[in-house]
């Protein structure tokens, strides 16, 4: 296979590899749907680390998830670096999927909904000043005088 094999390197690293030169042996259209076969896939990233298994992952979710995020209004570019990050999650948080729990769709698209909720909200990570900066309403300013901004 065409794409960086190194157990070595981190995920994100060989991720632009596994793009650029996806695997030989994509889902096919039979096994695309089948939850199984995809949950099995998840299983032997977290198993092994397999990158073959991700790679087919990542070609058979990565165009969906940005589809989807598409129809959630984020604008292309940021769309694609989301479903890439989508999948660098998914990569990272295999050992903690439960097929008995969500079907592999289900728990990829929640990762993408909590990730689209991350960076469209960025005013629940600033700080309480930061946001009194921003809006000056008597409320927040009481808050703040409370938490010595």
């Amino acid at each position: 296979m065409a794409y960086v094999r190194s157990r070595h390197l981190p995920i994100e690293v060989a991720l632009p590899a596994m793009i650029a030169n996806p695997p030989e042996a994509p889902l096919r259209a039979e096994a695309a749907g089948d939850p199984a076969t995809l949950a099995d896939l998840v299983e032997q990233i977290a198993r092994n680390g397999d990158r073959a298994a991700f790679a087919r992952l990542f070609n058979h979710y990565a165009p969906r998830v940005k589809a989807h995020l598409l129809g959630e209004g984020v604008n292309p570019a940021e769309a694609e670096d989301m479903a890439v990050d989508v999948m660098v999650a998914v990569w990272r948080k295999a050992a903690g999927f439960d097929r008995r729990v969500a079907s592999v769709d289900a728990w990829i698209f929640r990762i993408a909904r909590n990730r689209s909720l991350e960076r469209l909200q960025p005013e629940r990570r600033a700080s309480p000043c930061a946001t009194v900066a921003r809006s000056k309403s008597p409320r927040s300013l009481v808050r703040a005088a409370a938490v010595g901004c």
